[in-house]
């Protein structure tokens, strides 16, 4: 009798122990997969930012519409383009008097929900949806525009737009 209720015991601290491993297992997932969502986020932002610089500080490039390369921007103190997210890139829309930069990559999981913890209320980031006409969304605005076909972005691309002049 001593005997089974110690078996017992042990099997119930064996499961309890197992029970313990699958929440710590999932909780330290959980935020590992922020911390890569978060620090996505920070590295599309610096390229973003670093788009823009070049663009404010360069007024006639692009003189057409196109692409800025990575070589000829300056990214900020400690950011090299090898920590750049895989596929990130931009497109220019060049008009008469503006300039729409479009900067997008494949989304990481929770990518727009880091932007949104960081800069909540910011219309410019988003995702693109509606693959027939290819639109782009943001969590503060909705559904903003349509994306020009040229722009080399898939629906599911996280984006961020902006536009320089008028």
């Amino acid at each position: 009798m001593r005997f089974a209720v110690l078996s017992l015991l042990f099997f119930i601290w064996i499961i309890g122990m197992g029970a313990l491993e699958h929440d710590w297992t999932s909780s330290t997932t959980d935020t590992r997969s922020n911390i890569s969502a978060a620090a996505s986020a920070q590295m599309f932002v610096a390229y973003r930012d670093a788009i823009l610089t070049y663009l404010e500080n360069h007024p006639n490039v692009p003189a057409t519409s196109g692409t800025i390369a990575t070589t000829s921007i300056t990214l900020p103190n400690g950011v090299t383009a090898a920590q750049l997210p895989t596929g990130i890139s931009n497109y220019v829309v060049v008009t008469s008097t503006t300039r729409t930069v479009y900067v997008y990559e494949p989304a990481v999981p929770g990518i727009v929900q880091a932007w949104n913890q960081e800069f909540p209320g910011d219309e410019s980031f988003g995702t693109v949806s509606r693959p027939a006409t290819l639109e782009w969304e943001s969590a503060a605005g909705g559904v903003m525009s349509a994306i020009p076909a040229a722009v080399p972005a898939v629906a599911g691309d996280a984006i961020s737009v902006f536009q320089i002049g008028e």
